[in-house]
């Protein structure tokens, strides 16, 4: 686009400033806590003492952590994408009544607080509870089906919507020259689909191995994970020196994860069909679609079923004391306010953090989708791409420790202004929302800006009535869904958060962290509340999106 000297020493500048602004927060919000951690971690005060890092990592205890986080990373990775490769052939490659509403349950989990579904999955394995005759309770099985059921919908809808649309003549032609089924999927499809499923196993594992409020649900004391151990340090122990070297050594995890995610994903797969490539049901696929169905179920209708059931009882009665007990500030000991003060303040919260996550989103994505006029700019501007995306490889504990390190004293002391839960689930949020509506920018038709420049519009005009008005709707979508992750985020605000002002997701870990037939019938309830929350704005954003799950 040719500008005018005047337009364009002002259209730098514009640029110049929408960078900066990110770039301050990132500054903020990560770099500056991750630094501080580091120092921390190899000997804070005392100076570079590399002591404490060696005597902590050469312990037997610290490779036994290590080795748990990542057992249950792989083995929850693994099952999820037996029971994903299944769910998308049964959700995109078969064409029956209701898949689209069997697609969007399938979806429910991935966006759903954990804490509240951990709640639940923990009273679904005890004693008393619908599978308690397997006899699982708090420990590593109960903690590995929770993690497959969050992640499945990320297999599935990965895989099935690469898979529906793959381009089917190679297929067609190994089934011509009399290749079997079984030979055409191994040969012809698996080697297609394989850099998506690894690109989306690597993601999987990441969250896998962070899934913190999880494990801290789930696993009763009995199970310790980097990310717990990194909690129980500093808030049980006040070891701060040990925590930042747990917190390291998850970094280093995180992002060799990265990295092999990153060259895991350079393959494409053949999308050389528009036209989804699916087929009417059958009946010799009744077999394998009954047994997904009852699988499926199992793994997502039961879990939230019987948290619904059990918000409505109390000591086996049906009643709604639990839900009333939701407005009732002195209702039990294990809160300061009401359950219904904490679902507002997480609101508010929530409503904040998506907010600066859209806003720093937005100024990003006006930098990263701009064309530059030289190979240098176009280096700089996908390093600070790259940049922005740091967050994405820490885990909201290690923020929230970051956070607590740095900015709740001098001479950064945000923790009286209440903005620092806020900015730090912005953080977490920020990779997400620039991910959604970078692409969807970059979707827009370069001649349009260009005519308008052409007739006359300055870059100021072309910004505010062209880009901004196509980001509009991309924006929206991402403060759905960055208010969603707020809302239900517990990792890093687990440290943030003051005492009289919990989060509604700490407020169900401290009614399920007690034994009380009210507290855990308000725990229900509350989960039920915080589910209801987030689908209801998660509805709202999917209503957005097309059958293909993009954005309309």
């Amino acid at each position: 686009m040719r500008l005018r000297s005047g337009g364009e020493l002002a259209y730098r500048a514009g640029i110049g400033i929408a960078a900066a602004i990110p770039c301050a927060f990132l500054l903020l919000v990560f770099v500056y806590p991750a630094c501080t951690l580091l120092i921390y971690g190899l000997g804070g005060e005392r100076g570079f003492d590399t002591g404490d890092l060696a005597a902590t990592v050469s312990a037997p205890r610290t490779w036994s952590i290590v080795a748990t986080t990542l057992r249950l990373a792989l083995a929850a990775t693994a099952i999820s994408a037996v029971i994903g490769w299944a769910s998308a052939w049964f959700l995109y490659r078969l064409r029956f009544p209701g898949r689209r509403i069997l697609r969007a349950l399938v979806s429910v989990p991935f966006v759903l607080p954990t804490v509240s579904v951990s709640a639940g999955l923990r009273a679904l394995f005890s004693d008393n509870g619908a599978l308690g005759w397997l006899g699982v309770g708090p420990g590593e099985i109960a903690i590995v089906f929770a993690m497959v059921f969050f992640n499945v919908s990320l297999f599935a809808r990965a895989i099935g919507s690469t898979w529906a649309h793959l381009n089917p003549q190679p297929e067609e032609a190994a089934t011509l020259l009399g290749a079997s089924r079984m030979a055409v999927f191994r040969d012809v499809t698996l080697p297609r689909l394989l850099p998506v499923a690894a690109s989306v196993g690597t993601i999987v594992f990441l969250y896998c191995s962070s899934a913190y409020s999880i494990v801290l649900v789930l696993a009763a004391g009995r199970v310790s994970t980097l990310e717990t151990e990194i909690y129980a340090e500093t808030t049980q122990f006040f070891n701060l020196r040990a925590a930042a070297i747990y917190s390291l050594l998850q970094l280093i995890l995180v992002v060799a994860v990265l990295v092999l995610a990153r060259r895991l994903g350079r393959g494409r797969a053949d999308r050389g069909s528009r036209e989804a490539n699916d087929r009417p049901l059958a009946r010799r696929d009744l077999p394998a679609v009954g047994i997904l169905t009852l699988l499926l179920a199992t793994l997502i209708c039961l879990p939230l079923a019987d948290t619904l059931a059990r918000s409505f009882t109390r000591d086996g009665q049906a009643t709604w004391a639990n839900y009333a007990a939701l407005a009732q500030a002195s209702a039990t000991p294990a809160l300061p306010v009401s359950v219904l003060a904490c679902a507002k303040e997480s609101v508010v919260t929530a409503c904040q953090a998506a907010t600066i996550a859209v806003i720093m989103a937005a100024l990003t994505t006006i930098v990263v989708t701009r064309r530059p006029n030289s190979a240098f700019l176009t280096k700089v501007q996908g390093t600070f791409d790259a940049v922005i995306m740091l967050p994405l490889g820490v885990s909201a504990v290690t923020v929230g420790f970051g956070f607590l390190l740095t900015l709740t004293g001098p001479p950064l002391d945000l923790a009286r202004t209440g903005w620092l839960v806020p900015l730090a689930q912005a953080s977490v949020a920020l990779p997400l929302a620039v991910r959604m509506m970078v692409p969807a920018m970059r979707a827009l038709d370069p001649q349009m800006p260009e005519a308008a420049s052409l007739l006359g519009a300055s870059p100021a005009r072309v910004l505010a009535t062209i880009d901004l008005a196509f980001l509009a709707r991309p924006a929206a979508i991402a403060w759905g869904y960055a208010f969603a992750i707020s809302m239900g985020e517990f990792g890093a605000t687990s440290f943030l958060v003051r005492p009289l002002t919990p989060t509604l997701p700490l407020a169900i870990y401290q009614l399920v962290a007690r034994p009380g037939a009210i507290e855990q019938g308000m725990a229900a309830a509350a989960s039920v509340l915080l589910g209801l929350l987030t689908a209801g704005v998660m509805m709202i954003v999917e209503a957005s999106r097309d059958e293909k799950g993009t954005l309309l």
